[in-house]
């Protein structure tokens, strides 16, 4: 009986050793993830800088990169949890920009207009695509993922142009709306017509992430000049939404409460996941790419 029991004992202590070498044991802490990056432009030194700034504020630890050809380069680090977020980092090209809007109710009489033009040349309906929001915010409405090309086709009607006017840019949220992954806000962009009254990613300093009342904020600190356009699109927008877009997409779409002075400020991200706050603070501190990147390759070693 001893015997045996020292058996079971010995048989339980192997399969604990066999388990923890599988497990633990036998992983290799040396590992690297390998990404074979082409640049598509003559600005090699300077994209590589900006990949490097992203990597880094993201979190991505000895970071090391290596030139194979004139525009052929790979990068390297420790493999990341949310390997998602560090290829949209390194192929994103970034292009900040900070916009006023226009409420549901600015556009509500154009967009009836415009789905009787829709109605009338090709039978269809915009209302069918178009789920409105006749408010006083920046959301016009949601429409299906499926249905955004439709409703680009729309509104590069000749006639539909003509009824909403110019100053109106389509822009799509780039997060779903919640409880529906399909879902997209559609948000009107007011284009700006002076050049010095867009603030874009030259003018900001530096980004990071902070918890007020344990909610996620993005905090923004701009450039003396970043400061003083911010002061009067501000100014200009009390009471009304501004919405910060990266190529475009809309990231956030905040209420302007007051002027804000000092070049700094807060925007609440309640919407966000933590790995796509600390994406969009790294494609902010690391700026603009100012040429186009593919990724070729992709290895562990």
């Amino acid at each position: 009986m001893k015997k045996i029991l020292i058996l079971i004992v010995l048989a339980i202590c192997l399969a604990g050793a066999a388990f923890w070498f599988f497990t633990t044991g036998n992983t290799n802490d040396n590992e690297r993830m390998y990404m074979e990056l082409v640049i598509e432009g003559k600005d090699i030194k300077e994209t590589v800088n900006v990949l490097e700034k992203r990597l880094e504020s993201y979190g991505v630890k000895d970071l090391r990169t290596e030139s194979l050809e004139q525009n052929v380069l790979t990068i390297s680090f420790p493999p990341q949890d949310s390997m998602h977020c560090v290829r949209k980092l390194m192929c994103t090209k970034g292009k900040m920009e900070i916009h006023p809007t226009f409420t549901g109710y600015e556009l509500q009489s154009s967009l009836i207009k415009a789905d009787e033009v829709i109605s009338e040349k090709s039978g269809e309906t915009l209302f069918e695509i178009l789920n409105r929001d006749y408010t006083p915010y920046a959301r016009i409405g949601v429409v299906n993922v499926n249905d955004t090309a439709k409703f680009a086709e729309y509104f590069r009607m000749p006639e539909v142009k003509e009824i909403i006017g110019k100053d109106f840019i389509p822009a799509w949220s780039i997060y779903p709306e919640a409880g529906d992954e399909d879902m997209f806000a559609l948000i009107g962009i007011r284009r700006q017509r002076e050049i010095e009254k867009v603030l874009n990613s030259d003018e900001l300093e530096e980004a990071c992430i902070e918890y007020f009342e344990g909610m996620p904020e993005i905090k923004i600190k701009m450039t003396k000049k970043g400061g003083r356009i911010f002061r009067r699109l501000t100014g200009d927008n009390v009471g009304r939404q501004l919405a910060l877009t990266i190529d475009g997409r809309v990231y956030t779409y905040p209420y302007v409460h007051e002027r804000i002075d000092g070049g700094e400020c807060s925007i609440a991200c309640m919407g966000l996941t933590e790995s796509e706050l600390r994406t969009t603070v790294a494609m902010l501190n690391g700026g603009m790419l100012p040429a186009a990147v593919k990724i070729t390759k992709e290895w562990r070693e």
